[in-house]
């Protein structure tokens, strides 16, 4: 017999104490069919889904260095996986150096379409002022960052991103602003954090 309306409703599994008991994993969510006014029981079930991922903040554990090249490389653990519909401050440090002080460094920033970025950076080392800029299109290399030889320079990143319909990853972006076989090298111990910002 079928029901006059059927009211679905989903809620997370992780909260869910239904799921806590029943071992069911982080991948799937709850829906319950309310077909009160009949006679047939509520009923439970389970839908599986890919998971979402989502990164407010990580910490670089390991130095990259690039050689010989002008293009933007992706770094290989600075990216934040954000979710659709919100918006976030960002903040950072990017700590850079090389042996030489001909390649330096530019840095960028890769997001997908629907995202909106205005993320900024303010760099410097012990002293030397070494530049600031606001970055707002998705690869594109910045001004050039300039490197003393075996001088660690300390890129400051803050700004915000707001972020569309679609989970999305905001990835750092670097490459020497001029092209060398001495590294230019992202240190260990670099970090970006998103923070939501509650409107």
């Amino acid at each position: 017999m079928c029901c006059p309306y059927d009211i679905r409703r989903s809620t997370e599994l992780k909260h869910h104490p239904i799921a806590q008991t029943n071992g069911l994993d982080s991948t799937a969510s709850l829906t319950f069919a309310d077909t009160s006014g009949t006679s047939s029981d509520p009923k439970l079930v389970v839908v599986h889904s890919a998971p979402i991922v989502v990164d407010l903040d990580v910490r670089k554990s390991a130095n990259q260095s690039i050689t010989s090249t002008t293009a933007l490389t992706t770094d290989s653990e600075l990216r934040l996986g954000l979710s659709p519909n919100k918006q976030y401050s960002i903040e950072g440090v990017v700590f850079a150096s090389s042996s030489s002080a001909t390649p330096d460094i530019k840095i960028g920033w890769n997001f997908p379409a629907g995202v909106t970025s205005d993320l900024g950076y303010l760099a410097g080392d012990n002293a030397n002022y070494l530049g600031a800029e606001l970055l707002r299109t998705s690869n594109a290399a910045s001004q050039t960052i300039p490197l003393a030889a075996n001088t660690p320079a300390i890129i400051k990143i803050s700004g915000t991103v707001v972020v569309g319909s679609s989970t999305s990853t905001l990835s750092f972006l670097f490459s020497q602003a001029t092209s060398d076989a001495n590294p230019t090298t992202v240190l260990r111990g670099s970090y970006l954090r998103a923070q939501e910002i509650q409107q």
